[in-house]
């Protein structure tokens, strides 16, 4: 017998690591007869080697060397979508705009319900 939680729960996403300091290319969707697909196109940041920290005028930084690999994330079936802001005219926003710099991902299930996400960026919403 499975216990049913009264809690929400943060969930593992296969695809995290990949999204950290990601430069995001195109979100669109497609349909596939009812199913409705939610694509993610974007360059993942390889490093070689791996970070090391220094400092900066007295501050911690960070020298990273590395490349971006181009990812596409198809997420299939998805039930319901919502882009804001910057993120609905995507095409025209400058390639080193923040809104590109994705940060990281959160995904979480509320007891009973489906599995949501949300993505992190490098930009202020009041900055359009």
């Amino acid at each position: 017998m499975t216990r049913q939680t009264r809690h929400v729960r943060i969930l593992a996403f296969p695809f995290a690591d990949s999204f950290q300091s990601a430069q995001l290319d195109a979100l669109y969707e497609e349909m596939h007869g009812q199913r409705r697909d939610f694509i993610v196109d974007y360059h993942e940041l390889h490093l070689s080697p791996p970070a090391t920290l220094i400092e900066c005028k007295g501050k911690p930084c960070e020298h990273v060397q590395g490349h971006f690999l181009l990812r596409r994330l198809r997420c299939i079936d998805v039930g319901w979508l919502e882009c804001m802001g910057l993120y609905t005219r995507l095409d025209e926003v400058l390639l080193d705009h923040g809104a590109r710099s994705l940060r990281g991902t959160l995904y979480w299930r509320s007891p009973g319900a489906q599995g949501r996400g949300t993505q992190r960026n490098g930009y202020d919403r009041n900055d359009q």
